[in-house]
């Protein structure tokens, strides 16, 4: 009744597969299209590739989401737009806090959401962390997931431009 999209985190309330036809999309409102196919794309084509990456790449648009990136991804400068991506990322206080003298890194819910690929690929989401945080590969790390809220994201974006 309220009109407001809301999130579902109940995993039972997954979708377990997308049909990717544009016709079927022609009567809805182009945002929407758009929207649901980054979606789509996300989850049946890129997560089924197994390169955790893209999560700081190619994502859903949304504002807890990295920016997108405003070229083409193309077979022989992807592997480059996807480091650079996730390097980006990494430097940025939006997606990841080091707290050196505690040992409590704080990361993007992206983490959270993806466990499994990171896990996949490196055998945990800090593990994966440290591949571009090098400090985090030694010692003994306590995780935290960043506030991935609005108002949070634009709060630390003003912090940030004020450096």
């Amino acid at each position: 009744d309220t009109h407001v999209k809301m999130a579902c985190g109940d995993k039972r309330a997954a979708f377990r597969g997308a049909i990717l036809d544009p016709e079927l999309t022609l009567t809805q409102p182009a945002r929407v299209t758009a929207l649901t196919g980054l979606d789509a794309m996300e989850h049946q084509i890129l997560r089924p590739m197994g390169e955790p990456r893209s999560h700081f790449a190619i994502n859903c648009a949304s504002v807890g989401c990295p920016p997108l990136l405003s070229e083409v991804y193309a077979p022989e400068t992807i592997d480059n737009q996807l480091y650079d991506a996730t390097r980006a990322i990494h430097a940025d206080g939006r997606y990841v806090q080091v707290e050196m003298v505690t040992e409590v890194v704080q990361l993007t819910k992206l983490y959270a959401w993806y466990e499994g690929d990171f896990t996949q690929v490196a055998g945990s989401p800090l593990a994966f962390a440290a591949e571009y945080r090098p400090e985090l590969a030694r010692g003994n790390w306590s995780i935290r997931w960043l506030d991935s809220s609005m108002a949070s994201l634009l709060r630390l974006s003003r912090v940030t431009r004020s450096r």
